[in-house]
């Protein structure tokens, strides 16, 4: 992961998942299933943002002003998938793998390369300004 200090723009460069997905009757839409999940868990913890003005009327009315994780946004991330086919007698679920873990996962490691015990990210999403406000409040 690459944070832009100067901007607050990340780039997650690499992101593996390991998750136990039963037995794989088609692997690439498995792998589909879980390439987009993280793309959701993305774009959830770095740009999907409700904004409310101070008066009580919504900001983000379209989605023209919602931000979604689009390909230009996701495209230098290399997104690896481990399968583990335990119980591979039984199909699961495979899409949570992807979503679910990515969120804690991104947002833990931009807490971590902004500085364990400097910056405390407890909230989302972690915007550019966002970014650039924790950095500020750390100091140098």
């Amino acid at each position: 992961m690459i944070i832009d200090t100067r901007t607050g723009n990340v780039n997650v460069d690499r992101y593996v998942v390991i998750h136990d997905c039963g037995r794989m009757v088609n692997p690439m839409l498995v792998d589909g299933q879980i390439h987009g999940g993280v793309v959701q868990g993305l774009g959830e913890v770095l740009m999907e943002e409700i904004e409310i003005a101070e008066n009580g009327q919504p900001l983000t009315v379209s989605l023209m002003d919602y931000q979604l994780p689009r390909a230009s946004n996701v495209m230098p991330t290399h997104i690896e998938a481990l399968h583990s086919e335990m119980g591979a007698a039984t199909l699961k679920g495979v899409g949570e793998g992807g979503t679910i873990g990515a969120v804690p996962a991104i947002a833990n490691a931009i807490g971590d390369a902004l500085g364990v015990g400097t910056v405390s990210v407890n909230a989302l999403p972690l915007t550019a300004k966002k970014i650039r406000e924790l950095l500020t409040k750390s100091g140098p």
